[in-house]
């Protein structure tokens, strides 16, 4: 098992533990791992600056979201993106040919309700994928345990071989010693 130590009173290491659910999630992916790990360069780096490194990809990559325009204003403001990603694609071009929009707005309005499906998709798959990360680790924690008390039982299973062998051999040496005869298949035991 490896152990992990960290820091944590330096200032700048608490200042990127920015919440609870990252910080967790990243200390026990590190703490599972080893706690250095050799870069492609060459370069060893420890558990805490993994972290730091991770946690700078992390903001980085909020700000990145955070930077990306948002959808365009909806054509049809009496739509809601709910309905227009519920509505049937028949229906959706019934709706917009009845509205008359012109062929820019009409493709923006598909657009549009592309755009909210691909995210509805890659929410419910990120839901999905942590969902199954959760039970398979559930699992892999019930199997550790499972195999720490294999291990146990082993162990105590050698101690009683070793126990009974070494009462065999003392039943042995008492029949030798007092003249006992042992039968032939006892005496290559």
């Amino acid at each position: 098992m490896h152990r992990c130590f960290f820091d944590i009173s330096s200032e700048k290491f608490v200042k990127r533990l920015s919440t609870v659910k990252k910080s967790i999630a990243l200390l026990v992916n590190f703490c599972i791992s080893s706690v250095f790990v050799i870069l492609s360069s060459g370069s060893l780096l420890t558990s805490k600056q993994l972290i730091v490194r991770k946690m700078d990809g992390l903001q980085h990559r909020r700000e990145r979201k955070s930077s990306m325009a948002p959808l365009s204003p909806c054509p049809i403001p009496d739509i809601s993106d709910d309905e227009l990603v519920s509505i049937s694609v028949r229906d959706l071009n019934r709706t917009l040919k009845s509205r008359g929009l012109n062929r820019e707005e009409v493709v923006r309005m598909k657009q549009r309700r592309r755009t909210l499906k691909n995210r509805g998709y890659a929410a419910s798959c990120r839901i999905k994928r942590i969902e199954q990360k959760d039970v398979l680790e559930t699992e892999k924690s019930h199997e550790w345990v499972e195999l720490e008390t294999m291990h146990e039982d082993n162990e105590q299973c050698r101690k009683d071989i070793a126990n009974w062998k070494n009462k065999y051999k003392a039943l042995l040496q008492f029949a030798a010693h007092n003249d006992i005869p042992i039968p032939p298949e006892l005496e290559g035991c």
